[in-house]
């Protein structure tokens, strides 16, 4: 992996990892399916203006094949339907800074996924490494192995949804890199967003409170939605495609670690957020599990540039 494309791809995380500190503060007074739509929405329409100022053709990657149309349904519906809504969903009734450090599991069921469906190689610390994971889960969220606080419920269940929403984030480097053989990461995106946002514009619709709540916007809000839709989804994810061209999915995964550090940090400063002890030793627990996945994880070096070239 060339050092210019580590050095994006650190800064596609550092974005990401403002993104639950940032959604927070809609949650507030928005409901996750519309706080989404938004998302995805204005990433959707800076993708097309950009589409148009830089001239990317095609836009949109029309499936040839019934096997593409699978893929782009999937990479839709997982990573820019699913995904983002049940996240949002489990943010709002769990915290900053739990969604930063649950989304250090990420790297792991991107690795997973790689294996399954692209016949990358797993390496021999994977199950040990969900089993801690999953037990730092456990202590994050509050299931001691004492008795349960009523009073942590709601946030189990938030942090759960969240744990279940980043299946959907690591299906998005698995069907791209499937993609890539026969489009570009442009158009990959362009349709991956497209898929999600009819999706999130149906679920809306059919909500109980339906658009009310757009009318209300104030700046902050609307400077909220630029952070987390043009900067961070069109720009990130477009970059993130990009670099699916040139390091395997695994290597790639290993610099998501930078989100739970930061994410965490923002957590604490912008929202006052504070970890128990226990709920640190769950953090630890996860950061530790992804660390013995990835230590093990070689960069490739000369053979990505050469297959650039080729």
């Amino acid at each position: 992996m060339r050092s210019r494309t580590l050095l994006g791809l650190v800064l596609c995380n550092l974005i990401w990892s403002a993104n639950p500190a940032v959604a927070k503060g809609l949650l507030s007074h928005l409901p996750p399916v519309e706080v989404a739509l938004l998302r995805h929405g204005s990433a959707l329409a800076a993708f097309v203006l950009a589409g148009i100022l830089f001239r990317f053709r095609p836009l949109f990657a029309l499936p040839r094949y019934r096997r593409e149309l699978v893929f782009v349904a999937l990479l839709g519906a997982l990573s820019f339907f699913f995904a983002p809504f049940l996240q949002l969903l489990g943010l709002a009734a769990s915290r900053a800074t739990d969604n930063a450090l649950l989304i250090a599991m990420e790297p792991l069921l991107t690795v997973l996924f790689a294996g399954i469906f692209l016949g990358e190689r797993l390496g021999s610390r994977l199950a040990l490494a969900f089993v801690i994971a999953l037990g730092g889960f456990s202590l994050l969220s509050g299931l001691s192995p004492g008795a349960i606080d009523p009073s942590a419920l709601t946030r189990i269940g938030g942090n759960a949804t969240i744990l279940l929403a980043l299946f959907g984030e690591a299906a998005c480097s698995v069907f791209a890199r499937k993609l890539l053989k026969t489009h570009s990461p442009a158009a990959i995106l362009g349709s991956g967003l497209s898929v999600g946002v009819i999706l999130l514009a149906g679920a809306a619709a059919l909500s109980a409170e339906g658009f009310s709540h757009v009318g209300i916007l104030t700046g902050s809000d609307w400077a909220s939605v630029l952070w987390l839709g043009p900067i961070g989804t069109t720009a990130t994810y477009l970059y993130w495609i990009f670099a699916l061209a040139e390091a395997p999915v695994a290597s790639l995964a290993i610099t998501l670690f930078i989100q739970p550090l930061c994410g965490a940090l923002w957590g604490h400063l912008f929202l006052g957020e504070r970890l128990t002890f226990t709920q640190a030793m769950g953090g630890c627990m996860i950061l530790a599990a992804v660390v013995s996945v990835t230590q093990g994880i070689r960069l490739p070096g000369n053979a990505s540039r050469k297959r650039i070239k080729n």
